[in-house]
C-alpha cells in the first residue's frame, strides 16, 4: 500500500510546515521495502560520520546578471500580485512558501537538508539533491533580497483565495485546518473539475490527503480515498500538462523530499518509488475514473483528447 507523505525535514516538522506553506508540504514516503538485517538504530542515532565525509550544501552563488533577470521576474511578479491578479497571488505565495524552507533562518532553524538527506539517500543521489538545494538557495536570493518571513504566505493565498483561485482556497482550507460539510465538499471537486487546469488538479491530489473531502456522493468519494486516490490526481495533472518532467519544478521538489533524483518524470517516480506493485491495478481504475469526470464536461465544440478538453481544430 502506498503510504502517506512526509517532507524531507522529518515527522515532527510536517504539522508546522503544513500550516505555513499549505497542502503542498505533503508528500509521500516510498512503498516499505525489505526489512534491514539491523534495526536496533535509527537514523537519527546513527554515530556522526567524520567531517571529511560529511554532506554540505554547496555554495552555488548566481552571476549578477543571472541574479538581476530573476530579481526583476520576481517584482515583476509581486507586482502582478499587488495589482489584485489571483494566479499571480498564488504563486507568490508558492513562491515565499518554497524559498522560506530553502534558507536557514530564525523561523526555521531546524530545516538542514544536508544531515537528512545523509540520512534517507545513497551517496550519488544524495549529492544530487544537494546540487537542487544550492540552487533553491541561489534563486531565492532573488526572493525579497533572500529574506523571507513566512507570513506572506498565508497572505497571499488569503488574497488569491478571496479572489476565488480555487488552488489557493484549497491551501487556505488545508492551512487553516477547516473542516468540509459535503456541500462544500462537492463545490471543490466540481469548481476543481470546471478548471481543467493541469496545476490545480495536481494540487487536489495534495489536497484529499490532509483535508480528506467527502461530498456524499460515490461518483466523487471513490476517487477522494487515501493515497492511490491521491497519487491518481497528480498523475492526471501530470498527463494535463502540469510541470511534471524530469527538470521541472515538480520533480525537483521530489528530489529534495525524498533523495531520490534519478530523471524520472512524476509518473514514473510515483509507480516506482511511492507504489507498490500490488496497487497499479487500483492507480490505473482511478485515473480512468479522474479522466472521466473530465471528459463529461467537455461539451462539443470542444474535444477530450489525451487527457485535455480543448477546442476541437478540423
Amino acid at each position: 500500500m502506498a503510504k502517506r507523505r512526509a517532507v524531507l525535514i522529518g515527522a515532527a516538522a510536517v504539522a508546522v510546515i503544513a500550516a505555513i506553506v499549505g497542502y503542498a508540504a505533503w508528500r509521500h514516503s516510498p512503498a516499505p521495502p525489505p526489512a534491514p538485517e539491523d534495526v536496533t538504530t535509527s537514523p537519527c542515532e546513527r554515530p556522526a560520520l567524520p567531517i571529511e565525509q560529511r554532506l554540505v550544501v554547496p555554495d552555488a552563488p548566481l552571476d549578477p546578471a543571472a541574479l538581476r533577470k530573476k530579481v526583476q521576474a520576481f517584482e515583476d511578479l509581486k507586482a502582478r500580485a499587488e495589482q489584485g491578479e489571483r494566479v499571480a497571488q498564488r504563486n507568490l505565495a508558492e513562491t515565499y512558501g518554497a524559498c522560506f524552507l530553502a534558507k536557514p533562518t530564525p523561523e526555521n532553524s531546524g530545516y538542514d537538508y544536508a544531515s537528512t538527506l545523509r540520512a534517507i539517500a545513497p551517496p550519488d543521489m544524495a549529492e544530487v539533491a544537494l546540487q537542487v538545494a544550492a540552487k533553491r538557495i541561489a534563486d531565492c536570493q532573488a526572493v525579497d533580497g533572500g529574506v523571507v518571513r513566512w507570513t506572506l504566505i498565508g497572505k497571499w493565498y488569503d488574497e488569491a483565495a478571496k479572489k476565488g483561485d480555487i488552488a489557493a482556497q484549497m491551501a487556505v482550507v488545508h492551512r487553516k485546518q477547516q473542516t468540509l460539510d459535503r456541500a462544500a465538499s462537492t463545490g471543490i471537486v466540481q469548481r476543481v473539475i470546471a478548471s481543467n487546469d493541469p496545476a490545480v488538479v495536481f494540487a487536489m491530489g495534495e489536497f484529499i490527503l490532509g483535508v480528506k473531502p467527502q461530498t456524499g456522493d460515490p461518483k466523487y468519494d471513490g476517487l477522494l480515498y487515501g493515497p492511490i486516490s491521491s497519487i491518481a490526481w497528480e498523475i492526471t495533472g501530470c498527463r494535463m500538462e502540469h510541470d511534471c518532467g524530469p527538470s521541472g519544478g515538480v520533480m525537483e521538489q521530489a528530489c529534495l523530499e525524498s533523495g531520490r533524483c534519478t530523471g524520472e518524470t512524476y509518473e514514473e517516480y510515483a509507480r516506482s518509488y511511492l507504489m507498490s506493485p500490488q496497487d497499479m491495478g487500483e492507480l490505473d481504475q482511478q485515473i480512468e475514473g479522474i479522466s472521466r469526470l473530465f471528459k463529461e464536461r467537455c461539451i462539443p465544440p470542444h474535444s477530450f483528447r489525451d487527457g485535455v478538453c480543448s477546442l476541437r481544430v478540423e
